[in-house]
């Protein structure tokens, strides 16, 4: 009887272990997948960084025209201020001149808009891959995390 009650024992605690066993490799399982999705959407979003760069630098290409092109217009709007200071109390080419000059300065403040509503968008992409990136690094950190127990219940369990 007393036989008995220790084979019976030692089979319950044989199932146990099996049952734990069994629920060790489905949690390793889970965190080798989780481990692969961290690291496929790492990649994805190192993927949108390298896009966004180079919409980033594009648009810094951009600006730096705008920039240069806005110079243009500056040197022209002086240009035009000082012929209208020549004239003094001129002829009708000076009303020419005068809107011609509103035209451009009108030219220059709008495309200067363009130019800073371009910047606050890449500001805010900047800002949103920034973001993106510490949450992707904390996924990673934990992945690894993850990959350590796993090791280490493999360890345990050989």
């Amino acid at each position: 009887l007393e036989l008995a009650a220790k084979v019976a024992k030692l089979e319950a605690d044989a199932a146990a272990q099996r049952e734990s066993k069994m629920w060790l490799m489905q949690r390793i399982t889970s965190l080798s997948e989780a481990r692969e999705r961290s690291l496929t959407e790492a990649q994805r979003t190192r993927d949108e960084q390298k896009q966004t760069a180079a919409l980033l630098a594009q648009a810094q290409q951009g600006v730096v025209a705008a920039g240069r092109e806005n110079d243009a217009l500056r040197a022209r709007i002086a240009e035009l201020e000082n012929g209208v200071t020549r004239l003094g109390n001129g002829t009708r080419d000076v009303d020419a001149q005068l809107l011609q000059q509103h035209r451009i300065y009108e030219t220059a403040i709008d495309r200067n808009q363009e130019i800073e509503e371009e910047m606050w968008k890449l500001n805010e992409v900047h800002a949103s891959s920034m973001l993106e990136m510490e949450r992707l690094k904390t996924e990673l950190m934990a992945a690894e995390r993850a990959k350590a127990e796993r090791n280490a219940v493999q360890q345990q369990l050989q």
